[in-house]
Parts: C-alpha cells; sequence; structure tokens
C-alpha cells in the first residue's frame, strides 16, 4: 500500500499508508509490507516466515553492509526491499540489491554469521488492527492459488482474523485474459472467507459506488462496460494514482467506521 502511483492524478500526492496516518493520528500506522512487491516477501516481512540467510564462508566478511550469499526463501531480491529485523539477536536491515541481498548491522560494526531472519515487525501484531492489499505481482502464479494461500496464511499468523481486513485486487489496463481470471478468483475467495472484513476494490472502481463517491463526485468520472476508468490509474497501467487511493481509503474509512474500528 506505500502508493507507488500517488503522486499523479491530482493537485497534491496521496498515498493510502500515509493518508490513514494523517486521519487515524494520534493512532499509529505501521507500513509493515512496504518494499515488498510479492506476498513472498510479506510473508517475510509480517514474520510469518524466517528464512535462513547465508553469507560467503558462514560469515559477514566486513562490518557494515555486507553481501548476503542466499536467501532460503521464494522471494526475489528487488531492490525495493528492505525489511528490518535481526540474524542469531543481531539487529539490522535486510535489503535487496537486484542480484542478490545484503545485510546492514544497526551497530554497524557486527560480524553477523549465518542464521534465520525474523522480522522486526513481529512484535507490533499483538493487539493490533490489520490491513491487507498484497500478492497482485505474483497473481499469475497457479491461477491466483498463491496470494489465496499467503494472505490467509498471514491473516492465520497474526491469531486474530477478527481484527484483519482485506482489501481486493483489480485488474489494470496492462492484465491479459489469464490475470483477470486470476483477480477474479483471488476476490471470490476473500469475499466469501472474509465477509464484511473484504473491501471489492474491483467493484468500488467501475461503479458508481466509487466513482460517484464524495473524492471525486464532482470529476463525473464513468467506467465504460465495467472496466476501471484511465482517470484512477495512474500512468504506468499498474498503480492507482492520487485519486484511485483516494476513493479506496475513502471505502476503506467508512467500513472501518461500521465494524467500530474508528
Amino acid at each position: 500500500m506505500s502508493g507507488e502511483g500517488g503522486d499523479h492524478g491530482a493537485p497534491s500526492p496521496s498515498r493510502p499508508h500515509e493518508h490513514l496516518r494523517a486521519v487515524l493520528s494520534p493512532g499509529e500506522v505501521i507500513p509493515t509490507a512496504q518494499g515488498g512487491t510479492q506476498s513472498f516477501h510479506n510473508r517475510v516481512q509480517i514474520g510469518l516466515d524466517a528464512p535462513t540467510v547465508a553469507f560467503p564462508g558462514g560469515r559477514a566478511a566486513t562490518p557494515g553492509t555486507a553481501p548476503v550469499s542466499g536467501v532460503d526463501h521464494h522471494m526475489n531480491s528487488w531492490r525495493g526491499f528492505s525489511c528490518a529485523g535481526s540474524i542469531n539477536g543481531v539487529p539490522g536491515v535486510l535489503a535487496g540489491a537486484d542480484t542478490h541481498f545484503t545485510w546492514t548491522p544497526a551497530d554497524g560494526s557486527t560480524l553477523t554469521e549465518d542464521g534465520p531472519f525474523v522480522s522486526a515487525f513481529t512484535s507490533d501484531l499483538k493487539g493490533a488492527h490489520h490491513l491487507f492489499w498484497c500478492g497482485k505481482n505474483n497473481i499469475g502464479e497457479q491461477g491466483g492459488a498463491l496470494t489465496i494461500s499467503d494472505t490467509d496464511a498471514m491473516v492465520d499468523f497474526t491469531g486474530a482474523a477478527e481484527r484483519c481486513f482485506i482489501l481486493g485486487q483489480w485488474v489494470t489496463p496492462l492484465d491479459s485474459t489469464r490475470i483477470a481470471r486470476a483477480v477474479a478468483r483471488v476476490n471470490d475467495h476473500q469475499r466469501a472467507r472474509y465477509g464484511d472484513l473484504f473491501l471489492d476494490v474491483q467493484e468500488l472502481l467501475s461503479t458508481s459506488w466509487g466513482l460517484q463517491s464524495p473524492p471525486v463526485r464532482a470529476l463525473a468520472f464513468t467506467a465504460t462496460r465495467g472496466r476501471i476508468p484511465e482517470s484512477v490509474v495512474a500512468p504506468d497501467g499498474i498503480h492507482l494514482n492520487a485519486r484511485g487511493n483516494q476513493v479506496v481509503v475513502w471505502a476503506l474509512l467508512e467500513r472501518m467506521k461500521q465494524l467500530g474500528w474508528i
């Protein structure tokens, strides 16, 4: 929910986590999944998975940022990935560097040895409300089955399904028919499992429900044949722009009020 397209489409940027932080202040909003492009990343970020991190020779060769020879996990080393956590009790940051991962100990001097990486966000789970919007970038794998299983597993891991809210997926202008079918499968599953704790973003942005909502009513956005209009999509054709983010956050806050969360 970092809102990569939030700089476009409106006079002022709008990113979901920043909007929520402003509205819910002084309550704390922690974007645990920021930088994670796939549900594989999110499993590690929330602490569900604790992959073994290996260094060349079994130990970081130098103090400070050190290259990692391997991470025993399906997630890729995309350069935007970054997660605070610890290895063998040593705090630091595991990050992606395109071709490999890196590890930076917090004190800048510890020579960390091979061991499991445990996300620092694990300690934030207890008593919190959780918002999940993940798995779109790998939704085509197994026809959406991995996105379904990963999201369900993360919800179960929180131990508080009644405090977990799921945002559905939406079909972008670049998505193939195969991806569109996977999106529909994931949305159908999550709608059935989570009920009022699920928000159908595809329906929201392709009907009057969202397109005539307060944030964009004056702009007279319309959908054609049930497709999400380009007016709420960022120039990359992948993310929502500021207007799209505003509509999603509006609907989310309305639902949170109905649930008695705010």
